[in-house]
């Protein structure tokens, strides 16, 4: 993507980058932002706790109605 927006001279990046999931996930979320980041072409991201729908079904969306509930209370969530 990085190589890409660079050649064809775009004027923006967009990514989704991520705060739940296994460490590794998350990490390897961060790590790709940064690389992104060091692009002549200015990067926008958002980092989501958890992207669903358009018949999603796993194990991370059964919890939505919950995370739902818990951002009630908690902007990370």
């Amino acid at each position: 993507m990085k190589r890409l927006a660079e050649e064809y001279k775009a004027k923006k990046m967009g990514f989704i980058a991520g705060s739940l999931g296994p460490k590794s996930f998350v990490q390897g979320k961060a790590d790709l932002v940064k690389f992104l980041q060091d692009s002549s072409v200015p990067l926008a991201y958002v980092s989501p706790t958890l992207v669903y729908g358009n018949g999603r079904k796993d194990d991370m969306t059964r919890w939505v109605p919950l995370l739902k509930f818990f951002g009630i209370f908690s902007k990370k969530l």
